[in-house]
């Protein structure tokens, strides 16, 4: 990435959607603030610490090595490690990380490292109720509770579920079922341990979409920059990233004339093409230009075009377009912002 293209990060839209999520749960509720993926693809650290400030209860990271991060950082709050790998375990339970337990193999070698370091270890029992990503299965609760009471190295303070479609209308009910599922297995979880454990169950959409199922907390992450996967809900939010770079030309072609490779765009009139000084090479995707993704010129939107992405974007900005917008035809710089590439569609993150 050139030196002319950076990452904008709005660190006072990320407080305004803090406060928006924290108005959406009870007092009671602690929010978990979801920083794995070096925070989306932000700055982890940063990030969290700045969530950190702004009250946020606990972290969510996806690795070992992210939790440590945060700690050397001085992070001293609950950090959930989510896919913990058997690898790490060591330096994890040094630190004083919380672990999702996510299978039955994973409980044993955790109960085994936490006893080889003379360490109790907070423990988070995930039970898959349908994303079939991480998670014991309903019918192996008796068994991990079972390992569980024999291990007082692991504390289990909480259990999980990771709901698949909170953000899915038309799959209601299946999120429903998922919560059901989860309410009657955490009865049946504190029936074995003989013990109150707390729960959190909803991400980002549901905490817009299940309020009823906060809980003793929620984890959002995708909200907190900006998104709430719906458009009538992202009008409460603030998109905090903005992705920025310079033009590094402006060319007139004609009707006929093609762009990039494989003449993929063919003009059908006069337009102006402007080349952007980020592609392929910066992990802008070639489909992209075939996708009906667009960028920012001086404010105005401009489709991407062609596909040859190694080191620059074609931005199509014909004159009408310009005129009609009553805007400036003066195109330097150009905003891209962050976008659904996999959808092609313009989203303002």
């Amino acid at each position: 990435m050139s030196a002319n293209t950076r990452l904008e990060v709005s660190l006072d839209a990320l407080a305004h959607n803090y406060r928006h999520l924290r108005s959406l749960i009870p007092a009671s509720t602690e929010l978990m603030a979801v920083v794995k993926a070096n925070a989306y693809g932000t700055d982890l650290v940063r990030l969290s610490k700045e969530l950190d400030a702004l009250g946020a209860d606990s972290f969510c990271v996806a690795y070992i090595d992210e939790g440590l991060a945060l700690r050397s950082a001085g992070i001293n709050k609950p950090i959930l490690v989510l896919h913990a790998q058997i690898d790490s375990l060591e330096k994890g339970v040094d630190a004083g990380l919380d672990f999702s337990l996510y299978s039955l193999d994973f409980i044993n070698h955790l109960a085994e490292v936490a006893f080889s370091r003379n360490k109790q270890a907070t423990v988070h029992l995930n039970l898959n109720t349908g994303l079939n990503r991480l998670g014991i299965k309903p019918a192996e609760l008796e068994q991990a509770c079972s390992t569980l009471l024999a291990s007082p190295q692991l504390y289990l303070g909480w259990m999980m579920t990771h709901l698949a479609a909170s953000e899915d209308h038309a799959l209601h009910g299946f999120t429903q079922s998922q919560l059901e599922q989860f309410i009657a297995g955490h009865k049946r979880a504190e029936q074995l341990m003989g013990a109150t454990i707390k729960r959190h169950a909803l991400n980002s959409s549901g905490v817009h979409n299940y309020g009823h199922a906060a809980f003793e907390a929620v984890r959002t992450g995708i909200s907190l920059h900006g998104f709430a996967n719906d458009p009538v809900l992202d009008r409460h939010l603030k998109p905090i990233s903005s992705l920025i770079s310079t033009l590094s030309a402006i060319r007139e072609i004609e009707a006929g004339e093609s762009v990039s490779y494989n003449r993929l765009f063919v003009a059908e009139k006069p337009m102006k093409i402007a080349t952007i000084g980020l592609g392929h090479a910066d992990g802008i995707h070639r489909s992209l230009g075939h996708s009906g993704f667009e960028v920012l010129i001086n404010g105005q939107r401009a489709k991407a075009v062609g596909n040859d992405l190694y080191g620059s974007l074609y931005g199509r900005c014909d004159p009408y377009r310009l005129q009609r917008a009553r805007r400036s035809t003066h195109l330097w710089p150009a905003k891209l912002c962050r976008n659904d590439f996999s959808a092609g569609r313009y989203h303002r993150l």
